[in-house]
């Protein structure tokens, strides 16, 4: 099944790159610096504000939730323009869907900067990614199918020819709502298998999975 598509369109955040242990890793070094320096609350799946506005809270720390999230802003682009981690075997799946001569794409809820600023340091990605999308292009975020739905427009293929590699519930739902063959990558810190079932039409426990295929 998976080698009977035209286009592969990975997710970054948590699919490509290792995005949720960068946050956690530089937050605590926030509150460090600002705050109380106790055990990180946990905000993991809080939108960027409401995230800023929990650990601010809850670390006392003397910012507003605007400024704290300036703040995490301007650290987060410095780690992924310096090489934020990959995921396992991102780059060996990206490799493995190129030369099979498979359109590939980036659809990411991520701004441009953060998606740029990945693709700058990885230029390997770069030259392999015909199409990238991100969430401020489009109307409606993900779980709505607005983003893959665009991607598969500017990729000149149609939705039911893609497959999509996402690590979130909302990611899955929103490729599915576009049409699509979604395989779900989960990652144990932070989700479980069960979460996907009935979602996904795959569940990997990682893109290494799809390299064995």
């Amino acid at each position: 099944m998976l080698n009977s598509f035209k286009a592969i369109i990975f997710d970054m955040d948590g699919t490509l790159v290792d995005s949720e242990g960068a946050w956690v890793r530089l937050n605590s070094a926030l509150v460090a610096k600002f705050g109380d320096g106790k055990k990180l609350v946990n905000t993991f799946g809080m939108p960027a504000i409401e995230s800023a506005r929990t650990i601010v809270q809850f670390h006392k720390i003397s910012l507003t939730p605007e400024e704290f999230a300036r703040q995490q802003h301007e650290a987060i682009i410095e780690v992924y323009r310096d090489g934020i981690e990959l995921m396992p075997c991102a780059k060996d799946a990206v490799i493995s869907a190129h030369s099979q001569g498979l359109k590939l794409a980036v659809a990411t809820s991520s701004r441009r900067e953060l998606l740029d600023a990945f693709l700058e340091h990885y230029r390997f990605f770069r030259d392999v990614f015909s199409v990238t999308v991100t969430g401020p292009e489009v109307a409606r975020g993900k779980p709505a199918p607005d983003i893959f739905i665009e991607t598969a427009k500017r990729l000149g293929v149609a939705t039911t020819e893609c497959l999509v590699f996402e690590d979130s519930v909302f990611g899955v739902q929103a490729a599915k709502a576009a049409g699509m063959y979604c395989a779900a990558i989960v990652d144990e810190r932070y989700n479980k298998r069960e979460d996907f079932v009935g979602v996904a039409d795959e569940v990997f426990g990682s893109l290494c999975e799809y390299v064995r295929a």
